[in-house]
């Protein structure tokens, strides 16, 4: 598989449809997380990358506490404190918790974990932000094209797995998760946040009027439960 860099995938992308969603993703973030984040509050990042998301927001909210946990990736930022274990946070320290682009590479267990995480390290009137690529419906198709002519890699589907993802039919996820989205199910996701949390509001990207099958993301706000 060629290497590519995350950027390139995303916010940089040659592609000028890939990249119009992937900036329009971040522009929704940093929106919404300045709603909801108090100008001295705190935020953790759970999946910072390379730090771009917050640096970002210390644009929008210098004085705010910007946290960042991220184990993989090299921080290229340093406009926040990183975070390299989630039990050092003190419970109910929080005002916002943000994951963007990241539950869908956690196994069942990972994504169970961090969800007892955030409900421990939330305040009562905090917010979880969560942002996941929509992999089913037609938006399917320039991702895999992008993927095959742009970035020289092997069709990820079988014709009958794609056939049934675009039409939203559920398929089996490969083995390993964690540089690949295949399969993934935003409603399977929003099923398990109403576990944890009271879902507020559901937003799509880019095209915020139409249907989740035109769109490339889904964004999840969460309060706790009272």
């Amino acid at each position: 598989m060629k290497q590519v860099t995350y950027a390139k995938q995303t916010i940089n992308n040659p592609n000028p449809i890939a990249r119009f969603a992937h900036q329009s993703r971040v522009k929704k973030s940093i929106n919404y997380t300045s709603h909801n984040l108090p100008d001295n509050g705190s935020i953790l990042d759970f999946g910072a990358g390379q730090g771009y998301f917050l640096n970002m927001l210390a644009k929008e909210k210098p004085y705010a506490n910007l946290y960042g946990y991220e184990p993989y990736m090299n921080l290229q930022h340093s406009e926040f404190i990183q975070v390299k274990n989630l039990d050092n946070l003190q419970s109910s320290s929080l005002d916002v918790i943000t994951a963007f682009e990241v539950c869908e590479h956690l196994y069942d267990y990972e994504l169970h974990e961090f969800l007892q995480q955030t409900k421990r390290l939330l305040k009562p009137e905090g917010t979880v932000i969560i942002s996941v690529p929509i992999m089913y419906g037609f938006a399917l198709i320039p991702k895999e094209l992008n993927s095959m002519f742009l970035w020289k890699r092997k069709p990820n589907y079988t014709t009958v797995e794609f056939w049934n993802a675009l039409w939203g039919k559920q398929i089996l996820r490969p083995n390993s998760l964690k540089h690949n989205h295949k399969g993934f199910d935003f409603r399977w996701l929003e099923n398990i946040l109403k576990q944890y949390f009271i879902i507020t509001k559901k937003s799509f990207s880019p095209y915020k009027y139409l249907p989740w099958y035109i769109n490339s993301q889904c964004f999840f706000e969460c309060s706790k439960k009272k």
